[in-house]
């Protein structure tokens, strides 16, 4: 598996997750023959910057696969910094609250759709784009 730090790229990914557990706390993982795409920061060593040096999306992990297993769960007690619960690029939930309230909404979606999920990760630059576009097309309708 890379040994570097990996961050999802914003992107729709399209049934890649199910609900599932991880350290006794609900989570979603990655499902089989699921496909992500990561940046890799090989010189990111310290969590409270941003990385600055990130490789081009990778779409292939070591072993051949699409699937880099970053999941969305709890991360670090306390919900102020990630510290090494997220060393695999997840995304995580800041409060046992915050991952029960989502995970309410998943539970309803299992009754009525199954356990497959989509995830879509936009960047803020992308909602501000979506907020103007949304603004400015009010009344053409």
């Amino acid at each position: 598996m890379i040994s570097n730090i990996q961050t999802l790229v914003p992107s729709q990914y399209i049934d890649v997750y199910q609900v599932s557990n991880y350290g006794g706390e609900p989570a979603m993982i990655t499902n089989t023959n699921s496909k992500q795409m990561v940046w890799i920061d090989d010189k990111y060593d310290r969590p409270e910057f941003a990385p600055s040096n990130l490789t081009t999306p990778l779409k292939v992990n070591d072993i051949g696969t699409g699937d880099f297993g970053i999941g969305i769960h709890l991360g670090y007690p306390g919900g102020k910094k990630v510290g090494n619960w997220s060393e695999d690029g997840s995304q995580v939930f800041s409060t046992s609250s915050e991952l029960n309230e989502f995970f309410g909404l998943c539970n309803s979606h299992i009754e009525n759709y199954g356990n497959s999920f989509t995830y879509t990760l936009a960047t803020k630059d992308d909602w501000d784009e979506a907020v103007r576009n949304a603004e400015s097309n009010k009344g053409t309708l």
